[in-house]
């Protein structure tokens, strides 16, 4: 079931961000086109707020090998 990895305890700190600003200083600062992030599929905030600043979901991908959960592999473009 996704959503369920963050539990209570993290509910205190979604919506204030926490997240959100060091993302935008990052995005700000860089000269990079397009930005591609690995989100973990156990919950559903995370990639709900990538959406919201304009990321897309273009595939999945395992980033530490064969053992490791798939992700899901979003994209920014920023030029």
């Amino acid at each position: 079931m996704r959503g369920t990895r963050a539990g209570p305890q993290r509910e205190q700190w979604r919506g204030q961000g926490i997240a959100r600003h060091p993302h935008e200083t990052l995005l700000k600062t860089t000269k990079a086109e397009q930005v591609l992030l690995n989100v973990h599929p156990g919950g559903e905030a995370a990639p709900a707020a990538h959406r919201a600043r304009g990321y897309r979901r273009i595939g999945e991908a395992r980033p530490w090998g064969t053992g490791s959960a798939l992700h899901d592999v979003m994209l920014l473009g920023l030029r």
